[in-house]
């Protein structure tokens, strides 16, 4: 690396394209320092002036990096959870879920299941079953970064993961999983099996014990209450049956307290609380 001269200080220095922009590189900021008392003052740059400045730089640079250890350390997650992004952690995950004869299963992504989205995170929950037939008694959950694992660069195939999302052998609960289906099969080109869809099993279940005042009840929210007086218009309705949202799910099986698709995870509680007959 060449150096360079700086007119009337004397000191030299390394031209500035060869610099790293980072705020921890001690260089960068002497290279600033130089710049700015050049341009501010009358007066050359002396020795100490340079070291005193430093020192202080070097002790916000500390501070952010403090600052920044503490935002990781806020948002680490729990032991439970692996995040999914190198082939280390695929093979890891492929492993661990393959002992497991249920899964929860959710996604996200941009425009979900639609023409020009895009899928991102493929989150799969191991949830054990009895001990005679499976050897893990802990659930745990993997999240998949699917746009690093598909990426091109990363010279492996998803493959095993797509082999067990077709697999009959191994249970898929959704919830309202039309969209993670369509992003699954048009984006992976892999047709999920033995899937169960909790919003469906839900509605069935309120099929089979509702009468038909509280079916009508719970349309009115989106029709007009006027139709439901009228026998004859009534009778449009007989056949149309509301899917419920997880929130509303849950506070009405009684399982957890808060009335949004993101405030709660469902658990096995909500499955049998929403698949009882």
């Amino acid at each position: 690396m060449r150096a360079c001269n700086s007119p009337g200080t004397g000191l030299s220095l390394v031209p500035p394209q060869f610099y790293i922009s980072s705020e921890k590189s001690p260089i960068v900021s002497l290279h600033l320092i130089v710049q700015v008392a050049m341009e501010d003052s009358p007066m050359p740059p002396t020795i100490d002036n340079l070291t005193s400045d430093l020192q202080t730089l070097t002790l916000e640079s500390k501070e952010k990096e403090k600052d920044t250890e503490d935002t990781q350390e806020q948002l680490k997650l729990p032991d439970d959870v692996l995040v999914v992004d190198t082939e280390q952690t695929f093979q890891i995950a492929v492993s661990e879920l393959k002992e497991y004869a249920t899964w929860t299963v959710d996604c996200e992504g941009f425009n979900l299941g639609i023409e020009g989205g895009a899928l991102s995170i493929l989150s799969c929950r191991g949830i054990p079953g009895s001990p005679a037939k499976t050897p893990v008694s802990l659930p745990k959950t993997f999240l998949f970064d699917i746009v690093v694992l598909t990426h091109p660069e990363t010279g492996f195939s998803i493959q095993p993961l797509l082999e067990l999302l077709a697999s009959s052998s191994i249970r898929k609960v959704f919830w309202d999983g039309r969209m993670d289906f369509c992003a699954i099969y048009f984006g992976l080109g892999t047709a999920l099996s033995n899937v169960v869809d909790l919003q469906v099993v839900e509605m069935r279940r309120r099929i089979s014990e509702e009468n038909v005042q509280k079916q009508f009840q719970r349309l009115m929210r989106f029709f007009n209450p006027r139709h439901f007086q009228d026998p004859r218009r009534s009778k449009k309705y007989i056949h149309i049956h509301l899917l419920q949202g997880l929130g509303g799910c849950l506070l009405e099986n009684k399982v957890g307290t808060k009335a949004s698709k993101g405030s709660g995870t469902l658990t096995l509680d909500a499955f049998a609380a929403c698949s009882r007959t």
